[in-house]
């Protein structure tokens, strides 16, 4: 899948519910599948916090170190400065494997304006081994469930599809009075016997199964393994309906999923901590609590979701 032709404009973004001409766009933003992807790629980039006391304002600095490596899979950070960019590597490989430089640009920026840095210049901070964007499997999992919901609206429509009937002009109005008795619920509805309705009447079936319930089981798979991947557990440890072996396995699963886009990041801190010994990283569990990547023993609460460990 290329993400590169992927319209980030659909990301939906603070300034935008400030225009007047984002009020007549809203079918088209606000569709299942557009709120689908806001809502998994605003969870993608809550997953991981970037701290450090020598940048002003480090939220920021790290929301946008986590846009970059959701959506380009990659990202940068300038030892000298600490200045987050997004880039693309250059032609040439050293004996490891590694670039020998890359071409970095700002949040508006491209390769054509971007400015050039040696490989030893920059923190390379990768998404996962294989530097893919969260969005590819957002992108995937949202175009299966809205999918999903579109052919559950065409089944449930087609429960509601009109009775076809075949028969000749001399009854047809009678037809439609003894239908139109049906909706008004008559207790009794008279035909005539010189106009006889069984003979000269012909229904067509045009039943459609319901497959409601089956296809609402499938987007609540689907949804549990885009949260999956997203390290997010979707099985409740009190399910009386769930064995202990199936939800260990389920939150295994989820750790392994979390250790994919968590190595890469513990590879690029402890490469930032050796210019910014105040830099750290927080990943938020399912408790709203923080996993510790930074070592250390004591802990500070800072509010009733948040506890860092120094």
């Amino acid at each position: 899948m290329d993400l590169n032709n992927f319209d980030w404009q659909n990301l939906v973004t603070f300034s935008d519910t400030n225009k007047d001409s984002y009020l007549y766009d809203w079918q088209n933003k606000f569709n299942t599948f557009y709120t689908d992807i806001n809502t998994y790629f605003m969870l993608s980039c809550n997953r991981f916090k970037w701290k450090s006391e020598k940048v002003k304002p480090y939220k920021r600095w790290g929301k946008l170190l986590e846009f970059y490596l959701n959506t380009r899979g990659q990202a940068f950070i300038v030892k000298k400065t600490l200045e987050v960019y997004q880039g693309c590597m250059n032609e040439g490989f050293d004996d490891f494997g590694n670039p020998k430089s890359f071409t970095l640009y700002g949040y508006s920026g491209s390769k054509e304006n971007g400015k050039l840095y040696k490989y030893d210049e920059v923190i390379w901070i990768k998404n996962n081994m294989l530097k893919i964007p969260t969005m590819y499997w957002i992108y995937k999992y949202c175009k299966r469930i809205n999918m999903i919901e579109k052919t559950m609206d065409l089944n449930l429509q087609a429960q509601k599809t009109p009775y076809i009937i075949e028969t000749n002009p001399l009854i047809q109005t009678s037809i439609e009075m003894m239908f139109e008795d049906i909706d008004n619920l008559k207790k009794v509805i008279l035909t005539d016997t010189e106009k006889s309705i069984i003979d000269n009447v012909k229904i067509l079936k045009l039943e459609a199964p319901y497959l409601i319930d089956k296809l609402q089981d499938q987007k609540f798979n689907e949804e549990n393994q885009l949260l999956q991947m997203l390290g997010i557990d979707t099985i409740n440890e009190k399910n009386a309906h769930m064995l202990y072996a199936e939800v260990e396995n389920s939150n295994e699963i989820t750790d392994n999923y979390s250790d994919i886009f968590l190595s890469e990041r513990k590879i690029g801190l402890e490469e930032l901590k050796e210019i910014d010994e105040t830099a750290q990283l927080y990943m938020i569990n399912n408790d709203h609590d923080y996993d510790d990547m930074n070592g250390g023993e004591n802990n500070e609460q800072i509010d009733n979701y948040i506890t860092q460990i120094d």
